[in-house]
């Protein structure tokens, strides 16, 4: 019952500036996101028909590579972050590693299968 609104643009585009801000194309997709996001808020009895339960949605822009970082751009893309509530601007790296990790979660847990009786 959460969703996630992305907006993913080319791996190619810069995340960050060589003087430490944002870059225009990463501001570009996360306004994107968010005009999403709120399309769908304004549109709440619409949006319920889709997806089940819907509430705010948080909002992801994957733009560029994050290991082409220096550590102040590093640091200057977690200050714009840690500024906002419900989006975050992250390269396509984070996300590789995100996948793998929730991948690992799953392959190392354990799954107990229950099986259903049926009552006659």
């Amino acid at each position: 019952n959460s969703y996630l609104v992305i907006e993913i643009e080319c791996p190619s585009k810069q995340l960050v500036t060589t003087d430490d801000r944002v870059s225009q194309a990463a501001a570009h997709a996360e306004t994107q996101a968010l005009e999403y996001e709120d399309f769908l808020s304004v549109r709440i009895a619409e949006s319920t028909v889709h997806f089940p339960n819907y509430r705010r949605a948080d909002c992801l822009a994957v733009v560029g590579l994050e290991r082409a970082l220096s550590s102040s751009q590093v640091q200057a893309l977690d200050r714009a972050n840690s500024r906002k509530h419900n989006s975050r601007i992250v390269g396509f790296d984070w996300l590789l590693e995100r996948a793998r990790t929730v991948v690992s979660n799953v392959g190392e847990g354990r799954i107990d299968v229950v099986k259903r009786r049926r009552i006659i």
